[in-house]
């Protein structure tokens, strides 16, 4: 890829045509407009995502009932998406200062931008993903488990499942990009605009297998949860007929189900929300890598990284708005701060 860096001043004495479209696939895989759209609505959407998912921290630091399994693997997705917010919105950025600027050629913007900002926020991605799936996994174990182990024990199982979670993602990506460092260029997105087969191939089977393996955890734990969920209903239904149950209890029971049930489908819309916009981001993802391989337009190329970009930066996004609307704990205290800004307008 250094070839492809430079090769706009070697071959522009021989024929200007040829400069141009060299520069389009090599130099500049993106137009700039793509850039600067990118660049402005992926850094407002950054912004809201950053907010959103720190309130959810806030609220769950703040109440001590939130210390399940299921609070903490929220947590660590909010945490991934915060990185996602925080460091996503560099790559425009980075593009946007240095398009057909001496800048291009910065080693230290290519360091920081190759070896920093896209690692974290693509590793940060996919633990958010593998997080998902392991909320869905203990919260089958939880239903068919009588949880009898100490809270120490649980929490330390817990907390070493998700670290080893961010560890085995750091351990799939960082390698290869320090492995191909001097292929990476800014304007290329680091290698994402590559003409080397073999890295490609490497690149996009990785994005997929981080995406659909914890899809289909996800999917088999829930399927199994909704399963049992129905299959206890029965059989407290049939208890009681059989006048097993008192009545009191039935209904005490009936209750605790029903906040189960709406629990559950909560962690479920989560989940496919941000599993949905990380198969959108997928398919941007192979639309420009493969659009440039097989030297689509520059438009084509363009718009599919800027659809990549949006749906990278949303899969952190729907979570939060969906906590708010259905988790009273959540949506209270904005009620509250609503009401009182009400009220002060009203007085003023």
């Amino acid at each position: 890829m250094h070839k492809g860096k430079y090769v706009d001043r070697i071959n522009f004495k021989s024929s200007k045509s040829k400069a141009k479209v060299v520069l389009v696939h090599i130099t500049n895989p993106v137009p700039l407009t793509s850039i600067q759209i990118t660049a402005v609505i992926g850094t407002f959407l950054s912004m809201i995502s950053f907010l959103a998912n720190g309130y959810v921290l806030y609220i769950i630091y703040g109440n001590k009932e939130m210390r399940s399994g299921t609070y903490y693997g929220l947590i660590n997705v909010s945490i991934a998406n915060l990185l996602v917010a925080a460091f996503y919105p560099f790559t425009p950025i980075f593009m946007l200062i240095t398009y057909n600027s001496p800048l291009k050629h910065s080693v230290w913007i290519t360091y920081i931008m190759c070896s920093v900002t896209v690692p974290i926020a693509i590793v940060s991605l996919m633990v958010a993903n593998s997080t998902l799936a392991f909320i869905a996994v203990e919260k089958y174990y939880t239903l068919n488990q009588d949880c009898t182990l100490k809270r120490k024990v649980k929490k330390s199982k817990i907390f070493a499942v998700l670290v080893g979670l961010w560890f085995i993602t750091m351990i799939q990506h960082w390698p290869r990009t320090v492995l191909v460092m001097d292929m990476s260029y800014i304007q290329g997105i680091c290698t994402v605009y590559t003409d080397n087969s073999v890295s490609r191939r490497i690149m996009l089977t990785l994005s997929a297998a981080g995406i659909a393996i914890p899809f289909v955890i996800m999917c088999i734990c829930h399927t199994k949860i909704v399963w049992k969920l129905k299959q206890r209903h029965r059989f407290f239904i049939s208890a009681a007929i059989l006048k097993d149950l008192k009545l009191q209890n039935f209904r005490e029971t009936n209750v605790s189900n029903q906040k189960l049930n709406n629990a559950v489908k909560i962690l479920r819309h989560v989940a496919l929300s941000q599993f949905l916009c990380s198969f959108c981001w997928l398919f941007g993802f192979y639309a420009t890598v493969l659009g440039y391989a097989y030297k689509a337009s520059p438009f084509t190329i363009g718009l599919s990284y800027a659809f990549m970009y949006v749906c990278g930066v949303l899969t952190g996004l729907y979570g939060p708005i969906l906590y708010i609307f259905y988790i009273k704990r959540f949506r209270q205290p904005l009620q509250n701060c609503f009401i009182a800004f009400w009220s002060i307008l009203k007085v003023a």
